[in-house]
């Protein structure tokens, strides 16, 4: 079957009859979407507009996410962004879970997630980037260069302290000694955060 899909170069069915299948029949799958994205890469913004219009049938887009994981196509992350800001924060975790697989990941969006959305997602993002060598220091270096005078963001720094702690992410120490590190008063709290973390640590590896 794989081998046959790949040895397409047209269909005679139009697109029509794939977004009907897909999106009123529930007919998804791995297959379907490849040859969607094969088909009818010019087609995108109409098949953009269905997702959107059923944002509200969670089963269906769980479906097409879990189908466009395995679709090896640029096109697959640019769905997947799609659906992602168009939904609740249940079906952004299941698109950030989707972007482990290296063929639909887009690393500059996972890194986006790291600056602007709650812990719960930047969680999974920090977690998929760090998972990987080649991306782990500049996600690292991104998750912790904040800019904040006096107090204004010290908050997501002692969230961002406690995330990393919480994957377990010890490449993180060198960040953390750094923060132990800062000055001021209005600093303390993120000195000691940092301080209790590198402790937990270092008192694990005893």
């Amino acid at each position: 079957m794989e081998y046959l899909i790949d040895s397409l170069r047209k269909s005679s069915l139009g697109a029509e009859f794939y977004l009907d299948k897909i999106f009123n029949q529930n007919k998804v799958n791995r297959r379907a979407l490849k040859l969607w994205v094969k088909f009818f890469p010019g087609e995108m913004l109409l098949f953009y507009s269905n997702l959107e219009a059923k944002s509200y049938d969670l089963s269906l887009i769980s479906k097409i996410i879990n189908g466009l994981s395995e679709v090896d196509s640029s096109l697959s992350a640019e769905s997947l962004k799609k659906i992602f800001y168009f939904s609740n924060n249940i079906i952004k975790l299941e698109v950030l879970k989707a972007m482990q697989n290296p063929k639909c990941r887009d690393s500059e969006f996972l890194y986006s997630i790291l600056n602007k959305e709650g812990a719960f997602l930047k969680r999974e993002a920090l977690r998929i980037l760090t998972n990987d060598d080649s991306s782990r220091p500049l996600a690292l270096e991104r998750f912790f260069s904040i800019n904040s005078p006096w107090w204004a963001k010290n908050k997501v720094i002692i969230e961002n302290i406690m995330l990393v702690d919480s994957i377990g992410l010890k490449e993180a120490e060198g960040h953390l000694i750094n923060l132990t590190k800062k000055k001021f008063f209005w600093n303390r709290k993120i000195r000691n955060k940092a301080q209790e973390v590198l402790r937990k640590w270092h008192d694990g590896k005893d």
